[in-house]
């Protein structure tokens, strides 16, 4: 009887495992020439970093590192306005920290 209650936490644990995903991007990082066309000519790398909460929405977005710091709250900004479907983790929505490289060429 021991035996078949190992394998049913085994079995059980194997769903749940499967019941997880990562966030997905609905409304994308989009940021324009226009949006940067005052600062002049940019080149270099960007990295934010920033937590995808339960509902999807990105919170706590913070500049690691970055070349131009007059791009900071553009950036920032448009980071925030992303959106994504919340990250699954054994059939919960769970907050999932990010780090994204955005490069100027």
């Amino acid at each position: 009887m021991k035996t078949f209650w190992v394998y049913l936490v085994m079995l059980l644990s194997i769903i749940r495992a499967e019941d997880s995903r990562p966030p997905e991007q609905i409304v994308p990082f989009n940021l324009t020439y226009e949006d940067v066309k005052e600062i002049g000519e940019v080149m270099g790398q960007i990295l934010v970093s920033f937590i995808v909460d339960e509902s999807g929405k990105v919170v706590d977005a913070e500049i690691l590192n970055t070349f131009d710091i007059d791009l900071i709250p553009i950036v920032l900004d448009k980071v925030v306005q992303m959106e994504f479907t919340p990250a699954i983790q054994n059939g919960y929505p769970i907050r999932v920290k990010y780090n994204l490289p955005i490069v100027f060429k």
